[in-house]
């Protein structure tokens, strides 16, 4: 005697909400890296006394909005890249453990040097190069030689700072795509921005990775 049983699952794609459907992700991927305002330069780069570098990303976009850039070389080889907007009274949520173990303690030594408007930073096997101003801000990361990271070679950095509603130019987007900047609605849901448009994103390159995982749309 045989028992079949059939699952069936209903799956609504109304509920659902896609790319077309939200105003930073439309942003985003109208953004193409071709505007000059738009492009990001790393300004003043330079190592610290723990070993970490830091410096400054600006644009001509929002001059008065500069953004923090950190790069903390671990013990294990890793790097860790952080950028924070410099100044703002609305701290941006940091991501928790998203490296294992206090990395304040596992700061390594990593070898530092500047060539023109090329700057290595090599930890072990491990380079990560970084173009400073006047070329554009990029970053590729190298294991024994061999490149296996970029990072806004294809100059898609956005980064949407925080604004006030009155300040110039705070209505529009670079892109050209004003709807749903302070608000929009998806179904019955409302969503409003009393700080504005506050998205983030950046092209990064898998180099020779013909499979990757774990990553959203």
């Amino acid at each position: 005697m045989a028992s079949i049983t059939t699952w069936t699952c209903a799956f609504k794609a109304e509920e659902f909400r896609y790319c077309q459907e939200s105003s930073f992700c439309r942003r985003h991927r109208k953004f193409d890296g071709t505007n000059s305002l738009a492009t990001y330069f790393l300004h003043n780069a330079k190592q610290l006394d723990d070993g970490s570098v830091s410096g400054e990303l600006r644009n001509e976009l929002n001059a008065d909005k500069q953004l923090s850039f950190q790069v903390i070389p671990l013990d294990d080889g890793v790097f860790r890249l952080k950028i924070d907007e410099i100044g703002s009274a609305i701290k941006r949520f940091e991501v928790p453990d998203v490296i294992i173990n206090d990395p304040k303690n596992r700061v390594a030594r990593a070898q530092w040097t500047v060539d023109g408007s090329t700057a290595r930073l090599t930890n072990g096997e491990r380079t990560l190069t970084i173009k400073l101003a006047p070329e554009r801000f990029e970053a590729k990361l190298e294991i024994g030689g061999v490149q296996i990271l970029a990072i806004n070679s294809r100059n898609l950095l956005k980064w949407e700072v925080y604004k006030n509603k009155g300040d110039q130019g705070a209505l529009e987007d670079v892109t050209g795509d004003n709807d749903g900047l302070w608000e929009e609605s998806f179904r019955a849901h409302r969503d409003s921005r009393p700080r504005g448009p506050a998205s983030v994103g950046v092209d990064v390159d898998f180099v020779g990775a013909a499979q990757i995982y774990g990553l959203p749309e």
